[in-house]
């Protein structure tokens, strides 16, 4: 990435993934930044940066030097924002959180609207962008800032009040063929077969955009359901050792902290796009 110490940053995010890490990388460099918020990425910003103005997309458009995006599967906001960037000969960097639906992130209403960069964060991610855009799109790897503040963060202490923390996806969002709920019992049938246990305490982290109450009522024989209080992933992570879910970004930032993870893994494989090198164990 160039120099930007003299240039006013706009930032425009909506989902969680993309807000995490230019969040983070913002934090890392601390560049002149204006921002056009929106969803799941209000609260992480003011969260880690405790940013006080969010102005409209046109706003930051006109009054910043460059453009800086996160992605999104439905929201409009990134796109629209390398659109205006474009309109005004402005550059445009959008950063990729995950290793999936990498081009489907920048088609709304059948038109295409790519930025002059592209921001990945590890070999396997550039590989991808590599083979799905065109040369005319610059893809740029640096090192992923969101991930790096846990290898700094994580504390080694595991207080094993839970038998394991089940990191939930949102798949109700999606079209994926399961529920969130789907996972939950299997990785609970998967942890009492392998070691042996009739009684289960399972933690259940929200993906940032479920509805608060979704896990409240959902029961299973043999185990109890708590539900996360912290506020910030590190603590869940430091205080437990086993983690599991489908294709949670939370599954990541687990493994580079030396914890135990176990991802699903589908038949189909373009379910299973978590690098091999992040998961333990599958079930």
């Amino acid at each position: 990435m160039e120099n930007f110490e003299n240039k006013i940053l706009g930032v425009v995010c909506n989902d969680a993934g993309g807000a995490e890490v230019v969040s983070s990388w913002i934090k890392n460099n601390k560049y002149k930044t204006l921002y056009c918020l929106s969803g799941p990425a209000l609260k992480i910003f003011k969260k880690k940066l405790k940013y006080k103005i969010n102005l409209s997309l046109k706003n930051v458009i006109s009054k910043s030097d460059v453009i800086m995006t996160g992605t999104s599967l439905k929201s409009k906001a990134e796109v629209n924002a390398i659109k205006y960037a474009r309109r005004k000969n402005k550059l445009s960097f959008s950063f990729l959180d995950h290793w999936v639906n990498y081009k489907e992130r920048f088609i709304r209403d059948n038109q295409k609207f790519f930025p002059d960069n592209i921001v990945v964060t590890d070999s396997h991610s550039k590989k991808l962008a590599k083979k799905i855009f065109n040369k005319s799109i610059k893809i740029i790897q640096i090192e992923n800032p969101y991930l790096k503040n846990f290898k700094k963060k994580t504390k080694k202490i595991i207080l094993h009040k839970f038998n394991a923390v089940y990191f939930s996806s949102n798949l109700n969002k999606t079209n994926h063929k399961y529920s969130d709920e789907f996972y939950l019992k299997k990785g609970v049938d998967f942890f009492k077969k392998k070691y042996n246990l009739e009684k289960l305490k399972i933690l259940v982290r929200q993906h940032p955009s479920e509805k608060k109450n979704k896990f409240l009522k959902f029961k299973i024989k043999g185990t109890k359901i708590y539900l996360d209080k912290n506020l910030n992933l590190i603590d869940t992570i430091s205080e437990n050792n086993f983690f599991f879910g489908f294709e949670s970004m939370a599954l990541v930032a687990a493994s580079v902290s030396g914890k135990n993870t176990f991802s699903f893994k589908s038949k189909y494989k373009k379910d299973n796009v978590i690098p091999k090198m992040y998961i333990n164990s599958y079930i």
